[in-house]
């Protein structure tokens, strides 16, 4: 019940924000509302396809002092989500016939919206972090789980990433920086921390010592960082956006 809350404060929000901060420079998205739906199917989908492996096959911790599910429809990952979302859209973009980039309308919401959706995962004791051993070197930071258990505290340290970003989103925003790349930049930093958070989460390893999560994390994060990359250069080039755009629109 509380998760529910979180999500749908955050909701809320996301479309408070999406509505009175926006950069006033850049001309309206077509089909702006379409869009919208899609790139919310895309990310809920995504969000259930890429946690189903990781259920069934027992790749993720679960909820803190259970153990993990295995069943089909249970858990989602923000990370499956983000991929998921990037796909609808760029689908429906080429079937509606956009091709400016529409991605940093998206980039507010999204960090309010997920700030928002940590705070649950804390209430309700999933994407936690791992169990201290008196001896790590976070062990100062550690916090009492959903079990009773110090560990580190996971979800809150991706709230306060969220938060940052929202903030920092709001002033680049106003200032008109990093037009067209606000979303991507957003993005790939967030799959840079949660590579790094993985690291402390009560996640198993899979391959090369990395949790299922830190391979999809890898790439996101060479999805939009190629993104920025292009951008700038063609920004810088003077090309309109020509480069970047026919590898990636969002």
């Amino acid at each position: 019940m509380v998760y529910t809350l979180c999500v749908l404060v955050g909701i809320a929000l996301s479309f408070a924000a999406r509505t009175l901060i926006t950069d006033e420079a850049e001309p309206p998205i077509p089909h702006g509302p379409a869009l919208t739906l899609i790139a919310l199917i895309g990310a809920a989908g995504g969000a259930f396809v890429f946690e189903a492996p990781a259920d069934f096959f027992g790749w993720t911790g679960g909820i803190a002092g259970e153990p993990a599910l295995v069943h089909g429809l249970g858990g989602r990952t923000v990370l499956g989500g983000l991929l998921g979302g990037w796909i609808a859209v760029e689908a429906g973009k080429r079937g509606l016939g956009i091709t400016q980039p529409t991605g940093d309308g998206f980039a507010l919401p999204l960090a309010i919206g997920l700030a928002c959706g940590r705070m649950g995962c804390f209430f309700t004791g999933c994407c936690a972090g791992r169990v201290s051993s008196g001896h790590d070197w976070w062990s100062g930071l550690a916090l009492s789980g959903h079990d009773g258990l110090p560990r580190f505290p996971a979800q809150l340290t991706e709230v306060a990433f969220h938060v940052s970003a929202a903030i920092a989103l709001i002033a680049l925003t106003r200032a008109h920086s990093l037009r067209h790349r606000r979303f991507a930049v957003y993005v790939a930093v967030y799959a840079v921390v949660r590579f790094a958070i993985e690291g402390v989460r009560d996640n198993p390893p899979l391959v090369l010592g990395m949790t299922y999560y830190q391979l999809l994390a890898i790439p996101l994060f060479v999805l939009e960082a190629t993104t920025v990359i292009l951008r700038t250069v063609s920004s810088r080039a003077g090309a309109g956006g020509t480069a970047a755009t026919s590898v990636v629109r969002l």
